[in-house]
């Protein structure tokens, strides 16, 4: 499915679809490689750990990030719609980010939604990261620096903004120590960072999120399909089909869903709903 390593073992490894097949799928499965291992964990993923439990490799680009940490590669590429840089890069003790989205191609890449997704670098230090990121990002489309992002680097604190929330107590006393460590050494600190709650994030009564995903999928995947010199799916239905046909390795016992296929099938939103600032009177900033 979709390139998301440096590496060929990585890349068979990675997330089916970008996770976007089955809600209840472990991260980093795929029916063409199974399951991914964290590097770090003894004995594999358990089965009844949680999505982003430690023995879960986490995130879509699990196969990217494993790849790093067991030194299959030192360095490689991942992508994210909506954390699957961040958790494997935290579970891999990676250094990654998503990038702005748009500024870095994702040509060759299964899509989930071009509003959301972002290819970006995983790496086992900031300065391959900074190296990566020149390598990737297209400089029409956002400002580099002359000589390159680590060029850069300043080695300060200085004007770092974070947000913060109340979670449980040790993690709680662990960001605290954090904050006041960073406090001591930033020029300007700025605490509680107002953020929306999750019922800002709602659209008729469901994750605005994953409505937005179900209705930009079938598009954006059958426009990635359009470029494949060789391919038995070309349609959304023609994916969804291709998996009951082949339901024995597509959709195991343990794996029998695509119901976020099904429902980016069902979902009919018209592009002024999926789009918001299609028009310069409601987003006056946007440029037509």
């Amino acid at each position: 499915m979709a390139p998301q390593t440096t590496t060929s073992t990585a890349n068979e490894y990675r997330q089916e679809l970008s996770w976007y097949k089955d809600s209840g799928t472990i991260c980093t499965w795929s029916a063409v490689g199974g399951q991914s291992q964290s590097a770090y964990v003894r004995g594999g993923i358990r089965d009844d750990d949680t999505f982003g439990g430690h023995s879960n490799p986490g995130g879509s680009s699990s196969g990217s990030a494993v790849a790093v940490r067991a030194g299959l590669s030192p360095l490689a590429l991942g992508t994210e719609t909506e954390g699957s840089l961040v958790m494997p890069g935290n579970h891999a003790a990676l250094y990654t980010m998503k990038p702005t989205i748009g500024i870095v191609s994702q040509q060759g890449i299964v899509p989930v939604s071009h509003v959301c997704d972002a290819a970006g670098p995983m790496t086992k230090s900031v300065l391959d990261l900074a190296h990566l990121m020149g390598i990737i990002v297209d400089p029409t489309k956002t400002s580099v620096p002359p000589n390159g992002f680590a060029s850069v680097m300043t080695d300060t604190w200085a004007d770092l903004r974070l947000p913060y929330e109340v979670t449980t107590k040790q993690m709680r006393d662990e960001f605290e120590d954090a904050y006041m460590k960073i406090k001591s050494l930033a020029k300007t600190f700025q605490r509680y960072v107002p953020l929306p709650n999750r019922d800002y994030l709602e659209f008729n009564e469901a994750y605005s999120l994953s409505t937005l995903w179900a209705g930009h999928f079938k598009e954006d995947f059958e426009n990635y399909t359009a470029g494949l010199e060789n391919s038995q799916v070309h349609t959304l239905e023609e994916l969804v089909e291709f998996n009951r046909k082949h339901s024995e390795k597509e959709l195991p016992p343990r794996y029998p869903k695509q119901d976020k296929l099904e429902k980016a099938l069902a979902t009919k939103l018209s592009t002024e709903t999926l789009d918001p600032c299609n028009t310069p009177e409601r987003c006056p900033d946007k440029r037509h």
